[in-house]
């Protein structure tokens, strides 16, 4: 019975502490999360390391399942996953194998502890205090991140390649907890060595203080570095959203422009709509298909029908969707609103005749695009042509009859439509935008719950819940929202270590901080215990006096005492060595037959103070000390004085180490600076001489440059000169013409080399003069005073450009100013030729010349026209790499978009 009830106790002993040791890991554990740097969650301490390394030393390896239990906690609850049971069965996996090293890491660090240096234990001997690091720190803590990492990486959460890096890490971690923990613990545990209590404030009070400075310097570290990240992070994320706003706006643009054509010939055939789709299909890569849905009413419904058939389109109907990616004949009703033209017809012939308003959310953007009579876009559809596709949306603009034809209100004759499958239009919008390591998602604010999602990368489940951005834009009558993350990668290919050096850094110095601390204390509580002996020994008999100069002759340093009168009465043979004189020669002198001449006389008064008021201490301390040796040699010391007090009176004991060595090593490191401080000057001077002779250089260079600057427009203006000699001889027409366009082009190029020659940069135009300039003198060069009636309005931000971008530009101003002086005017008409020149976002300009004259011809292509000046606007454009928009309604408006 009492057995049984003998182990009942042990097991719930047992239990207990186990459960305790379950209880100190999971809280360790926990506050060092809150230092961890996402992504990875690397922390450059890791507590509960060091305490599960106690928890083992005190109770045994029997609780080592309760550290197993506490670190299974702490890890699955940061990495718990029931998304699925295999993802479940993973978590618990990874949990269980960092549990098992966590154990195995502190009952293989209390074994060899105990082992090498054995426990209890004071940690007195700096040998004793270096095993219980090593062994408790860096060599057992090779245990859990080589299990925990095995793990990781067997389950795929960490990659193999990142292996090394990731165990680096972890055992960095893991030993410096152990370092500053471990003593922490020793010193608050009861029942160990005296020598423990004395030590909480000299060693406890560093090491808290250390940590608590390590951790402010680490959280301010930190909060910078996430501050620098997400505005990293927001300045890669916002063109994103800006770039697909702008690309909407313009596919409206298109569909807008469409409705235009059906509004401005009510006939447009089949053909004329595929001339016109062409050129936007190629520009705007990102539209499935455009469309033409006339307004059908039911009367008309077989009429309609029929005609598409003659035109070609065999079997053609008015159909609707039965079910997802099947069409059948349209069910009767009042009016449809079939899909008559689509282009490119070419994998979209399935929605030819499709009724956009039999579908509910087709009808519902028709409806507000009727009442509205402004473009309006669908909530996410399934594209009837593309049923396996991802989701699309549709761009629908009403179409009214011609404002000649009809009486107001006009009546509604359909709706231009355009198609988009919402991947083509992101990825596409996205090209030659940096989006490495970014997903996005488009959402439909104005749809439902469940409908809300148009877009999303395939990347999506990669992202990472610690960078998020978004913006909402308004397109179509619906709002939108365009929404970046990043991925684990993105995080972890912009992670800085910066944080995590300071902490592991800081950590690591108050580690070996409280190691030294420990080794100083452990030297101060053996000396201190040695002279208690020996006080205790002295006061009794000579066996007891023996035991003492043993004592002393054992001591590591040299060892000599002095009664009150400044006596030598006891030395050990290292005083002997370092003094050259034997124990019989010196004791019974004085003890300033050690002490140099030029300090002997002061001597007597330095030490009637120390035993005035006597206690433990460095002497001389703030000045180096010499001894001198029975050779008459000086030899730097430094001395430990120790008061004693005995029966027979006071005596001092002193501590001497020679530190010749250590003065040796510091003239080195004092001659090895002065060497520094003397190459440093040499090479000072030798930069300075090279300094000039590049400045030299760099003088003659630009002398050359504005040289060559004003040769060429010299030569430039001679050009002119004998293109305008021969513009006099020739008659007016075309010839004189060409000739007189030739030499206003060539006049542009030489005001550029005027410029630069005008400059001190030589790389960049100041292109705002320049273009004010050009501007005014084309004008009038061209007009001649005989189109007073025309107007130049100038509308110039002040910025430069570099010369191959500058000269293009001259000559586009030049062509369009040009062309809009002789074909815009003409007959007397009064206007005025607006030139402007913007600086745009994203590093963009935009330069256009507007005139309110008599326009461009309705056909006019530009880049298939005869005219060399539009041609040569073409060319130039392309050149610059700009987006060319023209318009001839109104007068004639050309727009260059372009990179600076």
């Amino acid at each position: 019975m009492m057995a049984f009830e003998a182990r009942t106790r042990t097991a719930v002993g047992w239990a207990l502490r186990s459960f305790v040791a379950t209880a100190i890991y999971w809280v360790a554990g926990k506050l060092a999360l809150l230092m961890a740097i996402p992504p990875g969650y690397a922390t450059a301490v890791w507590p509960a390391a060091g305490l599960a390394l106690i928890c083992v030393l005190f109770w045994g390896p029997r609780v080592a399942p309760g550290i197993a239990l506490g670190s299974f906690l702490v890890n699955a609850a940061t990495s718990f996953d029931t998304s699925s049971g295999a993802a479940l069965a993973r978590s618990l996996a990874i949990a269980t194998g960092i549990g098992f090293g966590a154990a195995l890491q502190a009952t293989l660090g209390a074994l060899l502890i105990r082992r090498f240096v054995g426990f209890p234990t004071a940690l007195e001997v700096d040998r004793d205090i270096t095993k219980f690091t090593l062994l408790g720190g860096p060599i057992s803590c090779l245990a859990s991140p080589t299990v925990g990492l095995v793990t990781l990486c067997g389950t795929g959460i960490v990659p193999w390649s990142h292996f090394a890096f990731s165990w680096w890490t972890w055992w960095v971690g893991d030993s410096i907890g152990v370092m500053i923990f471990t003593p922490l613990a020793l010193l608050v545990v009861p029942g160990l060595d005296p020598v423990w209590r004395h030590r909480r404030a000299i060693v406890g009070i560093p090491l808290l203080v250390g940590f608590a400075v390590v951790t402010v310097l680490f959280l301010k570290a930190r909060a910078w570095e996430e501050t620098r990240q997400r505005t990293e992070f927001e300045r890669r994320a916002t063109p994103v959203a800006h770039a697909l706003e702008a690309r909407l706006s313009e596919y409206q643009g298109v569909v807008g422009f469409l409705s235009s054509l059906f509004e401005a010939s009510p006939d447009v055939s089949r053909t004329q709509f595929r001339e016109f789709c062409q050129h936007a299909l190629k520009r705007y890569p990102g539209i499935q298909a455009l469309g033409w849905n006339p307004r059908i009413e039911n009367a008309r419904r077989a009429e309609f029908e029929a005609v598409a058939r003659r035109e070609g389109l065999s079997g053609f109907e008015i159909t609707e969707q039965e079910r997802p990616g099947v069409l059948r004949r349209a069910t009767m009703r009042t009016e449809y609103v079939p899909a008559h033209y689509v282009e490119p017809e070419q994998g979209n012939q399935s929605a030819l005749g499709f009724d956009i308003a039999s579908d509910p959310v087709r009808l519902e953007a028709l409806t507000r695009a009727r009442n509205t009579g402004a473009p309006s876009v669908t909530s996410r559809v399934t594209l009837v042509q593309e049923i396996n596709s991802p989701y699309g949306i549709l761009l629908i603009a009403p179409v009214v009859a011609p404002m000649n034809d009809a009486p107001s209100p006009r009546p509604l004759r359909g709706y231009a439509v355009g198609a988009f499958r919402m991947d083509h239009v992101v990825e596409t919008t996205l090209r030659g935008i940096d989006d490495g390591g970014l997903v996005f998602r488009l959402l439909d604010q104005d749809a439902s719950q469940d409908y809300r999602l148009v877009y999303a990368s395939s990347q999506t489940d990669e992202s990472s819940g610690s960078r998020h951005w978004s913006e909402t834009f308004i397109f179509g009558g619906r709002h939108w929202t365009i929404e970046v993350s990043a991925t684990d990668a993105y995080m972890t290919a912009h992670r800085s270590w910066q944080a995590w050096m300071v902490l592991a850094g800081g950590l690591l110095f108050v580690g070996i901080l409280g190691v030294v601390i420990l080794m100083a204390t452990g030297r101060a509580s053996q000396v201190q215990r040695a002279l208690d002996e020996l006080s205790a020994e002295t006061a009794r008999a000579t066996q007891a006096e023996e035991k003492f100069r043993s004592t002393i002759e054992a001591a590591s340093t040299g060892m000599l005492m002095v009664d009150g009168s400044g006596k030598i009465v006891l030395v050990n043979a290292l005083v002997e060595r370092l003094f050259g004189y034997t124990r019989e020669e010196l004791i019974g002198q004085r003890v300033e037959i050690l002490v140099p001449m030029k300090s002997r006389s002061r001597h007597p008064d330095y030490r009637a103070a120390f035993f005035q008021e006597p206690k433990a201490r460095l002497m001389g301390e703030g000045r180096e000390l010499y001894g001198i040796r029975k050779d008459g040699s000086e030899v730097p010391v430094e001395i430990g004085l120790n008061p004693m007090h005995t029966a027979d009176g006071d005596f001092v004991l002193g501590s001497i180490v020679d530190i010749t060595a250590r003065k040796r090593a510091e003239n080195e490191r004092n001659r090895l600076l002065n060497e520094l401080q003397s190459l440093n000057a040499e090479l000072e001077e030798r930069v300075s001489g090279r300094t000039a002779e590049l400045s030299k250089a760099l003088r003659e260079r630009e002398v050359l440059i504005q040289e060559i600057h004003h040769r060429v427009k010299n030569n430039l203006q001679v050009i002119s000169s004998i293109i305008n000699m021969q513009v006099r001889k020739l008659d007016a027409g075309a010839n004189r013409d060409a000739l007189e366009e030739c030499q206003t082009r060539v006049q542009a190029i030489a005001l550029i080399h005027e410029k630069l020659y005008q400059s001190k940069d030589y790389s960049n135009v100041p292109f705002s003069e320049y273009a004010r300039s050009l501007a005014t003198n084309v004008f009038h060069a061209t007009t001649d005073g005989s189109l007073t009636s025309v107007r130049l309005e100038l509308d110039i931000e002040d910025l430069a450009l570099a010369v191959d971008r500058a000269i293009p530009c001259g000559l586009v101003l030049n062509e369009l100013i040009t062309n809009a002086l002789k074909h815009g005017f003409r007959d007397g008409r009064e206007g005025t030729i607006r030139v402007e020149l913007t600086k745009l976002d994203a590093g963009r300009l935009r330069l256009a010349v507007k005139d309110n004259g008599v326009g461009l011809p309705y056909d006019l292509d530009i880049r298939s026209s005869d005219s060399l000046g539009l041609q040569l606007i073409c060319t130039l454009s392309e050149q610059l790499d700009a987006e060319l928009e023209v318009n001839g309604m109104g007068g004639a408006s050309f727009q260059l978009t372009f990179p600076a």
